[in-house]
């Protein structure tokens, strides 16, 4: 098993770029050969401002959450207010419009190999000028959710397999 990574600026120096590398040579269960995996994740564009304010917003809130007793003797209410701070935290880290791959994410073993590439690009919507689009079309059509309208919050795409 191997992990390494690495950080670099971006060209303007105000953004961060990371990548994590994991491989997994062999992996054995009960004496069967499972095969081998590799994994890399890059989050490149962090804006670096964004990144210290959303550490000290996540820290300072993550803290108080402590200072409650109710909290505090509940570490199932606990993790779940943790999370709803880190979610409600995450908006900030978009100002640098940052992008998330995953490529390569493999396993292979003696019967082949499969591999997934993932690229997911960002942005803060305070700079997104158009109008809200929709995966599905129009309510009716096949990937719409009858009854609901396209421009309805709670409007969700659904594909049949």
């Amino acid at each position: 098993m191997a992990l390494d990574g690495g950080s670099t600026l971006t060209q303007d120096g105000k953004g961060v770029n990371s990548q994590v590398n994991y491989t997994v040579n062999s992996l054995k269960l009960q004496g069967q050969d499972m095969g081998s995996g590799k994994l890399t994740l890059k989050v490149d564009n962090v804006d670096g401002q964004a990144w210290h304010q959303f550490s000290q917003q996540y820290s300072a809130q993550s803290q108080a959450l402590l200072a409650k007793p109710e909290l505090a003797q509940n570490p199932e209410l606990y993790q779940q207010a943790l999370t709803e701070t880190l979610f409600n935290a995450l908006p900030i880290l978009l100002k640098g419009n940052p992008s998330v791959t995953i490529s390569p994410l493999s396993w292979r073993n003696a019967k082949g190999e499969s591999t997934l590439n993932l690229s997911v690009l960002l942005k803060d919507p305070a700079q997104v000028t158009a109008p809200p689009q929709t995966l599905g079309g129009q309510p009716g059509s096949r990937g719409a959710v009858p009854g609901r309208q396209s421009g309805d919050p709670r409007w969700i795409w659904r594909r049949s397999l």
